[in-house]
């Protein structure tokens, strides 16, 4: 945004660089090693969650499950619903995200986010 506005101002666009002196804060974005996990323990983690369905009751290893086998984003995990699914063609639809601090619905986090995924045959029987 910055570089984008002192263009504006360098073209005379615009009269002032009122990004001049701002500081940009926040916190320091994690390693790469801290945003994923490596494949053993995606393999790990999933057959855990796997051997701990017993019933729908376990909903957070249904939905961790769910996201480790299809890609989803949490917010779209935790915003499904049972409209969400065909079952009998092997489809989920991802129309919507949860807002869990808002505690409702709300839109996908981008236009392309809304898909149908083809669910496979282990997840559909997990």
């Amino acid at each position: 945004m910055r570089a984008a506005i002192t263009k504006a101002f360098q073209q005379h666009k615009i009269r002032d660089n009122f990004t001049d002196g701002a500081q940009i804060s926040g916190k320091p974005t994690k390693s790469a090693a801290m945003k994923y996990l490596e494949l053993d323990d995606i393999q790990s983690l999933g057959t855990y969650c796997t051997n701990h369905i017993n019933t729908m009751d376990n909903c957070p290893e249904i939905m961790i499950l769910t996201a480790l086998m299809t890609g989803i984003r949490y917010e779209e995990a935790i915003g499904l619903t049972w409209d969400n699914l065909e079952l009998d063609q092997s489809l989920m639809h991802i129309n919507r995200a949860y807002d869990y601090i808002g505690h409702q619905f709300t839109e996908t986090k981008t236009l392309s986010s809304k898909r149908k995924i083809t669910l496979n045959g282990q997840l559909i029987f997990a």
